[in-house]
């Protein structure tokens, strides 16, 4: 995406705000007044939310929860409530 956007600007990116760089941490916690020693950072990813905490001196928390991405996009979902199959897969007849 950096290279795209250089490519078409004719210009170097000067600054990453997204994850992990901590400059977005850092204006969060800006807004928010408090100190990274009074806020914890908890995230599920270890190289982006735990790295940017670490990186801005925060406490950080690895929540795992067994339940992983899809690889997929958009990909069907594994079960549906029994309502919601009725209700779109049955068949109305107006005549």
């Amino acid at each position: 995406m950096i290279a795209a956007v250089e490519a078409v600007t004719d210009r170097k990116v000067e600054a990453i705000v997204g994850k992990p760089s901590p400059i977005i941490l850092e204006v969060a916690l800006a807004a928010l007044g408090v100190s990274a020693a009074e806020a914890v950072m908890v995230g599920d990813r270890i190289e982006t939310d735990v790295a940017m905490g670490k990186r801005s001196g925060l406490a950080t928390i690895l929540v795992l929860s067994g339940i992983t991405r899809p690889t997929t996009p958009n990909p069907r979902p594994r079960s549906r409530p029994r309502d919601r199959i009725r209700a779109r897969d049955s068949v109305v007849s107006t005549s």
